[in-house]
């Protein structure tokens, strides 16, 4: 049988699905982060030889995959979307890839001596700087709790107790349970292929109320431990219990734990994995070593620290996604020992701001304070359908997401200067649009004035994602000024969006924002008398990206000017 493109095929079988489920579709970018074209492994007879590989879903770090054989997967999905327009877009980018590590080796060709005297001494200056902001006196918490809307699902439902379910539909998976996952059946999979892999496979249609009902159970346990917890997504959080702790001296670390885990499971009947060690990102990566319904505690002595983190695959970095995974390995960096052996190397062929992470990272550095409040920018709201040419159909939705953004901006208050329109189309190619106004607009028929005409600018076009943004905001309430103060965010509870670029500009950038949970690795530590170099049209953030075809100033660049 030939598949056409996974997302979207049978799409329209499930439109009785609730539409509060429209959630699945941001799960696809997960999907297409371990959709590997690099990684070939499949036997040569079942590829043409003058066709390049790809469809290789290569990533088993995820709970419940480790014991997966991935080589029938990859066989599987290989077979199912070869000849879809995704998978000939994940060729595109792939050669994009190869492209760019091809010159990066290009430029260490060049490179005389990787390891000089120099370069090593500067290097220690920075990581001496970076540790001095190491602190092995907070305690953090990442609670994560366990296939989550599945588990909900058995809850409400005990007949599906032992049995491999996932939910979502045939189009898109949410989540899948640990029965499922033994199958290689995972969140972000489209479920005719989850079918594939477990034809007992059980699809649950979720509801996305009952799972925000649940979440804020959770998050009524994490206030009792910490009032200022960080709601990283619908399902985890990063606690700073240190002054719980000191408040409550008849606890250890991994006892509060348990509590924590104790009193989530008393009240929605649910479990948990927590991380525990002395920063967030640290914490982050523990939660994921004894899952499900389990702890890790790290510890906080530095030794123990730097050789638990030195043992990891890059990947298991936040901040390094595969794009990145593939630059790394053909530099010879395959763990995060090799990254901090290799740093003389990163210091000649990448920016500042890349090798700070990398070295942050290496020494298992990160943030141990609660991240500042901050105004939101913008409000959005995008809609995946199956694909269509279809004008009036595509303007309409356009109109509908126009007002449910009015909606938000009048009930906070706030309104905007710049209106955005991303498009995705049947290619999955990614498109925005972007128009700034003399004015604050907030009403549904101003934003769909400037929505639907920057949407007619990429008409006719057969497009399958459609989202619309204002951002620029300012307070409407000139008579009360604390509003805007009070609209706030601790984290990011809307699903993310593409960031506009100048007016009219069309960015192709592929991703579309779709990444659900906030990445610690956005955590950024900058050692001071360093002046900062970034990418060419790039901010500097933790976690940068990886030098393209642009050329950027690398830090040893930088050195050389100013000596």
């Amino acid at each position: 049988k030939t598949f056409n493109l996974p997302i979207t095929a049978n799409l329209s079988q499930n439109r009785k699905m609730d539409d509060d489920l429209e959630f699945i579709k941001d799960h696809f970018e997960e999907f297409i982060h371990d959709f590997d074209l690099s990684k070939p492994d499949l036997p040569s007879s079942s590829v043409s030889e003058n066709k390049p590989l790809g469809g290789q879903f290569s990533s088993n770090d995820k709970a419940g995959l480790q014991e997966v054989d991935f080589r029938q997967v990859n066989n599987l999905i290989h077979e199912m979307s070869k000849n879809s327009r995704f998978y000939q877009n994940e060729e595109k980018k792939n050669l994009k890839t190869q492209k760019r590590i091809q010159q990066i080796l290009k430029q260490k060709e060049l490179i005389i001596s990787e390891e000089d005297p120099v370069t090593l001494e500067k290097l220690e200056k920075i990581e001496a700087e970076l540790e001095v902001q190491r602190d092995l006196v907070s305690t953090w918490c990442h609670v994560d709790m366990d296939a989550f809307y599945a588990a909900v699902e058995v809850r409400d439902n005990p007949s599906l107790k032992g049995k491999p379910i996932a939910v979502g539909g045939n189009s898109m998976l949410a989540t899948s349970s640990y029965e499922a996952r033994k199958f290689g059946v995972r969140s972000a999979m489209p479920g005719f292929i989850g079918k594939q892999l477990c034809p007992d496979l059980i699809i649950v249609p979720g509801s996305y109320e009952k799972y925000k009902i649940a979440s804020k159970q959770t998050h009524e346990v994490f206030e009792l431990f910490d009032p200022n917890f960080e709601p990283l997504s619908i399902d985890e959080a990063s606690l700073n219990i240190t002054k719980y702790i000191v408040e409550h001296p008849e606890y250890s670390s991994t006892q509060v734990a348990k509590l924590i885990q104790r009193k989530i499971f008393d009240i929605t009947k649910l479990t948990c994995s927590i991380g525990i060690a002395p920063n967030k990102r640290l914490a982050k990566i523990c939660a994921n070593v004894n899952k499900p319904n389990g702890h890790f505690n790290l510890g906080k002595r530095r030794d123990e620290i730097i050789e638990f983190v030195q043992g990891l695959p890059i990947r298991k970095l936040s901040g390094i996604g595969k794009v990145r995974e593939q630059v790394l390995n053909a530099l010879g960096i395959a763990t995060v020992k090799d990254l901090y052996l290799k740093k003389c190397l990163l210091a000649k062929l990448f920016a500042e701001a890349e090798v700070i992470f990398f070295l942050s990272a290496a020494l298992g550095l990160g943030s141990s304070q609660h991240s500042e409040k901050h105004l939101r920018k913008s409000l959005s709201h995008q809609k995946t359908f199956a694909p269509t040419s279809d004008k009036d159909a595509l303007m309409k939705i356009c109109h509908v997401l126009s007002v449910k953004v009015a909606d938000d901006l009048q009930r906070h208050q706030v309104g905007g200067s710049t209106i955005t329109i991303a498009v995705k189309k049947s290619t999955f190619e990614v498109r925005t649009r972007a128009h700034s106004v003399k004015k604050i607009i907030s009403s549904a028929e101003e934003i769909y004035t400037h929505a639907s005409s920057l949407l007619s600018e990429e008409l006719p076009s057969e497009l399958r994602l459609i989202g619309v943004r204002v951002s620029s905001l300012m307070s409407t309430n000139d008579l009360n000024k604390t509003c805007f103060a009070n609209f706030v965010q601790r984290s990011p509870q809307s699903l993310p969006f593409i960031s506009p670029e100048k007016s009219e500009k069309i960015d192709s950038n592929p991703l579309l924002g779709l990444t659900h949970k906030r990445s610690s690795s956005a955590e950024k530590t900058s050692p001071t008398k360093i002046p900062r170099t970034v990418h060419k049209n790039k901010k500097a953030t933790g976690s940068p990206s990886m030098s393209g075809d642009k050329k950027v100033t690398t830090l040893h660049d930088l050195w050389a000017k100013q000596s």
